[in-house]
């Protein structure tokens, strides 16, 4: 029990101050003294108890963070979701601007952030991990222990380099990000415009005969939105094609003869004679 429960050889402040099941905790040491392994058995308890609370302390954090991260995206909502209810609109059509407008407007936010988180993530590395790799390939080392760690350090980076390029590309992290920002953009601006009863809505008199017009707009912008994912993927489509056409074209040539050279062929006639020859006649044959 003493080389088990033996965590902390006094008791922390904080116990002291807030004790174990209302009591303090100098009275507990002694009630437990006389069991056999008590105190250590309270210090343990004790310091679950703070584990617990760093624990509580360190999620706080994490969710405080969250929240901070997601400050832009909550602000947008509530902001236009005010403003949205402020106008002279039925119910229904307050309701179909924050289900559709509103609601993809905060899906194109977080899409062209995340894109962009990526795509500045797969970039960097493959920066970096480039100008790493020259570097440590010039270097000369002897045949050593050193050298050939450095030579697998080289692999690796060079290794991610190659991922990350590769994904980056499949994946078009730049391209989508400039789609979705540029829609958010073009939704945020026609809905200032709306607000505003300016630009287009200039010829309005309120915001009820303009909402139809907002509507088609609206409906507009993400029409091209998609059209514009839809040409990037089949751009990538038939590029991800032209290259498997190279590389079968590369291996098609590779397997040729080079120089003019023929292959010596096989007929069918002979392949039969071959294959039906008995021992014996294959023996005459050769005599």
């Amino acid at each position: 029990m003493r080389y088990i429960y033996n965590l902390s050889p006094t008791l922390p402040s904080r116990g002291e101050q807030r004790g174990l099941g209302g009591f303090p905790h100098e009275r507990l040491r002694g009630r437990v003294r006389d069991s056999a392994g008590g105190v250590y058995l309270l210090e343990l308890a004790i310091r679950c108890i703070q584990i617990r609370e760093r624990s509580e302390e360190r999620f706080n954090k994490i969710k405080r963070g969250f929240l901070m991260k997601n400050s832009k995206q909550n602000y947008l909502k509530d902001e236009f979701e005010g403003l949205i209810d402020r106008l002279e609109l039925s119910d229904l059509e307050k309701q179909f601007m924050k289900s559709r407008w509103l609601n993809q407007l905060l899906w194109l936010e977080g899409r062209a952030k995340s894109t962009k988180t990526w795509s500045t993530r797969f970039r960097m590395m493959t920066i970096i991990g480039g100008v790493l790799v020259p570097a440590f390939v010039s270097l000369n080392f002897n045949d050593n222990a050193f050298g050939r760690y450095i030579g697998w350090v080289t692999f690796g980076i060079s290794q991610v380099v190659a991922i990350s390029a590769s994904m980056e590309e499949y994946f078009s992290f730049t391209e989508k990000q400039t789609v979705y920002r540029k829609t958010a953009e073009s939704l945020k601006s026609e809905a200032w415009k709306f607000f505003q009863l300016t630009g287009s809505y200039k010829s309005f008199d309120d915001h009820q005969s303009a909402y139809a017009q907002f509507a088609l707009r609206i409906e507009r912008f993400i029409q091209e939105d998609i059209q514009a994912i839809m040409d990037l993927a089949e751009q990538n489509a038939k590029q991800e094609l032209e290259e498997k056409q190279k590389v079968a074209e590369r291996s098609s040539s590779g397997s040729k003869p080079k120089n003019g050279q023929q292959m010596p062929s096989i007929s069918s006639s002979s392949m039969e004679s071959a294959s039906w020859r008995t021992p014996e006649s294959s023996s005459q044959h050769n005599k």
